[in-house]
This record gives C-alpha cells, sequence and structure tokens, in this order.
C-alpha cells in the first residue's frame, strides 16, 4: 500500500498456499479513488473503492494491469539502478526497501536484481493464483502452520485504539477463515511486547510513523523479524 498517512498500522503480510493474505487499515481513512495510480517509484496503488468481482471486472483489472507493466517498463527502460534506489522508500530500522508498495527487499543485491527484472522488463501477466518460489521451493504455510497463524496487536495504540484494531483484526480474520482454509489467533497475552522481535507470534499488529504504506508484507520463508 503506498497511501501517505499521518500514522500508520503495521500489519505484516503472509502468503498462505496461493493466496497473499493481507489486512489493511490505518488512522485516518485513505481519500477514495476510481482507479490505480502509480506512485513515485513506478508502483501502482491500489484503488481504496470497493468493487464487484464480476467477470467484466475481474478482466478489466487484468488488462489494467498488463497495460501498468508496460508503462513501468517503458518509463525506466533507459533509467539507471541509482535512479531507481533513490526512489524506493529505505525503512530506518533495519534498511529494507519497499516495493510494490508494501513487499521489502533485503539489501542493494537483491534491489537491483528486482530493478533488473522486474522493472525494466515486462514481464507477461498469468492470470490466476501464484505462490512466491525461492530456489524452486514454493514458499507456502505448511497444513499445520496456516492453522496456527498467531498475531499480537500493540498496546502502544492506546486503549480506545487498540480495542478497535482488535476488533477490525477479529473480523479481517474471520472473513478470510471463512473462504480460506486458515486459522487466525488474536496472541492477546503477547500484546504488551508486540514487536517485530517477538517469535511467540506469526505476526504483529503495531503502529508506525513516516511510512509511505499502509500495511507491509513477507512470505512464509522470511525470517520473523521480516
Amino acid at each position: 500500500m503506498t497511501m501517505r498517512t499521518t500514522l500508520s498500522w503495521h500489519v505484516d503480510v503472509m502468503l498462505i498456499s496461493a493466496l497473499a493474505l493481507m489486512f489493511t487499515a490505518c488512522a485516518t481513512p485513505p481519500p477514495s479513488t476510481d482507479g490505480a495510480e502509480m506512485g513515485d517509484s513506478g508502483t501502482m496503488r491500489p484503488a481504496s473503492r470497493e468493487v464487484l468481482a464480476t467477470d467484466e471486472a475481474v478482466e478489466q483489472a487484468w488488462l489494467e494491469l498488463a497495460r501498468t507493466e508496460r508503462t513501468i517498463a517503458n518509463d525506466w527502460q533507459n533509467k539507471t539502478f541509482e535512479v531507481f534506489e533513490a526512489e524506493v522508500y529505505r525503512e530506518p530500522d533495519g534498511g529494507k526497501y519497499i516495493v510494490n508498495g508494501d513487499t521489502p527487499i533485503g539489501d542493494r543485491k537483491h534491489l537491483q536484481e528486482f530493478f533488473e527484472n522486474n522493472v525494466q522488463k515486462s514481464v507477461p501477466i498469468e492470470r490466476g493464483l501464484i505462490v512466491q518460489n525461492d530456489g524452486g521451493v514454493d514458499a507456502a504455510w505448511s497444513d499445520t502452520e496456516k492453522r496456527n497463524l498467531t498475531y499480537c496487536v500493540s498496546t502502544a495504540f492506546g486503549t480506545t485504539r487498540h480495542n478497535e484494531v482488535v476488533d477490525a483484526m477479529t473480523d479481517a480474520g474471520n472473513a478470510w477463515e471463512a473462504v480460506a482454509d486458515v486459522d487466525l489467533i488474536h496472541a492477546n497475552a503477547q500484546d504488551g511486547d508486540c514487536t517485530a522481535t517477538n517469535n511467540q507470534v506469526v505476526f504483529d499488529v503495531r503502529p508506525v510513523t513516516g511510512a509511505p504504506y499502509i500495511a507491509r508484507a513477507f512470505f512464509p520463508n522470511d525470517s520473523r523479524s521480516d
């Protein structure tokens, strides 16, 4: 997500089987848009307006995505990696680069590979669900892991806001559990120590400031701190 807010919720995101599991929220509602917008670094900002997933709407989304990919590739064809790097947001704690609005890249080497393979090239869009693949191995939760996706909600939100976030996460988790074979479990005993270094949960929900994203992603094969 790339909309800027004064206070964002840092909600880590997981790839579950072939589904990308994402929760998003922010302190102040983002302005509604009628379609995707382009970010400063050639990333696409998702629309906040709800769209009914009709066959026509899905087809239109695929076509729009393909056009966007070609536009980005054309824009960056004759630009250098150094120019791209200067425009990519880098987190102050840990130094990770954030691409595609919510996806972290750990170091400069992998950022350059991403630039050469995904930004300068217009890769054909493959329709359907996909799974992150690393070295020929699918990055997916096991049957045991996907039924024990624990999270905490930081008390740093303050009492009132904390309760609101807990309720929102519960609603989001219930919605995912209704359509996917996953169990999202709020480990409320960890809320007082809800940080990226807490290994008692799979992901943490905590407030951050100054970040250009509403939510941030990670994959099942990433380390806990990612």
